[in-house]
């Protein structure tokens, strides 16, 4: 683990429950590429994409607040970062895409707006209509985003919201095609609940959801890992969603599947400054909703408790979970997360945000050398 690192599980090991949460459900998309990635690699009998993996990459880094960063292959682009819809929740996305659209790497933790159902929602004055959203702004008469919004819907398996609310979320992001046409839908149940350590609470629900679909002549796959959990206090319910995965046309996947494990997932990074800023804003937002009184208004409050409050596990087992990476400095002390298991890649370089990997100690022209950060007991 890099110092930044160390510092931070050091400042976890002092704080309180409710606050150990927040780290958890960051460090969670690190973990993701861990516990994730499996999913999608070939098997020992199948073509894989290894041989066609890139050997330049670029740093990409959420640019609404530099929470996170990825490495990118060169010449991928990426959106998402991290969204704030109102004062109480937050949910960190990235897709990520080759240079022809068709090949990405996607995760969404949590989905939002997050889920009530509709008994739930009439009792707050909201429509009951299954699909409709509950906004408890409106409900409250308050002006602006202040607090959440809920679409309504039944509380469902992993496997019931592949078909239609997974599709209806990738399509919403862009990530399937628009013109998609034969689209098929399947979902298994997740037996290693790879989401349960983030989502946690009452009721967890996970799947492995696989797409396949027609576009433009070409026929393209979706895989990805999904969980849902439904969450109670005092009899006041909410549900949430994340998901992760992986996207091409059918011919590629196993290339793109390679980068997701190998390269992108791998390598996410938590800016620790970002984190504890995150830690200390989200009791500024406790503060913010009990300022009001109202029943509805305390409603909400009980949401955000729920997401701020629930029962997961977090240290540092998580993050020795990941395997696969290694932390890398130049001679300035910056530290870079790097594959470790791409075959042949013996040296990293940097230059700028661009980092590249060779066989041999002879770099490119104009990239530092960069070298192992000390491992401390």
């Amino acid at each position: 683990m890099g110092k930044a690192s160390s510092s931070l599980w050091s400042q976890l090991s002092k704080l309180s429950p409710r606050t150990k949460l927040v780290l958890g459900i960051i460090v969670v998309a690190v973990v993701i590429g861990a516990v994730a990635a499996g999913a999608y690699h070939p098997g020992p009998n199948s073509s894989t994409g290894v041989a066609n993996l890139p050997t330049k990459f670029t740093r990409w880094t959420d640019p609404q607040e530099g929470s996170f960063s990825v490495l990118l292959p060169q010449g991928w682009t990426a959106r998402g970062g991290v969204v704030h819809p109102d004062a109480t929740e937050w949910s960190l996305g990235l897709y990520a895409t080759d240079g022809t659209g068709d090949m990405g790497v996607f995760f969404v933790l949590p989905v939002l707006p997050t889920y009530m159902d509709p008994q739930q929602a009439a009792s707050t004055l909201c429509s009951p209509t299954v699909g409709s959203l509950c906004d408890l702004n409106q409900v409250a008469n308050i002006p602006g985003h202040t607090l959440p919004s809920y679409y309504v819907y039944s509380y469902m398996t992993a496997q019931e919201y592949a078909n239609p609310l997974l599709w209806n979320e990738l399509k919403s992001l862009g990530i399937t095609k628009a013109d998609a046409s034969n689209i098929q839908i399947s979902a298994s149940s997740d037996t290693a609940q790879k989401f349960a350590f983030y989502i946690g609470g009452n009721s967890y629900s996970g799947a492995d959801a696989s797409i396949t679909y027609n576009s433009g002549g070409s026929s393209y796959q979706v895989k990805a890992a999904l969980g849902l959990n439904n969450g109670c206090i005092l009899n006041t319910c909410f549900w949430s969603a994340a998901f992760s995965g992986a996207t091409a046309r059918q011919q590629d996947f196993n290339t793109v599947a390679d980068i997701y494990q190998l390269v992108i997932m791998p390598t996410f990074r938590i800016n620790p400054q970002w984190l504890l800023s995150e830690i200390q804003n989200g009791g500024a937002q406790s503060t913010i909703i009990g300022q009001f009184s109202s029943k509805m208004q305390q409603l909400s409050y009980d949401a955000f408790q729920i997401q701020e409050s629930a029962t997961i596990q977090a240290g540092q087992g998580w993050v020795n979970a990941l395997g696969g990476v290694m932390n890398m400095h130049d001679s300035s002390g910056n530290e870079y997360t790097v594959p470790s298991t791409i075959p042949d890649a013996n040296h990293w370089w940097v230059s700028g945000s661009d980092v590249v990997w060779t066989r041999d100690s002879s770099g490119p022209s104009g990239y530092e050398q960069l070298t192992p950060v000390p491992t401390t007991g």
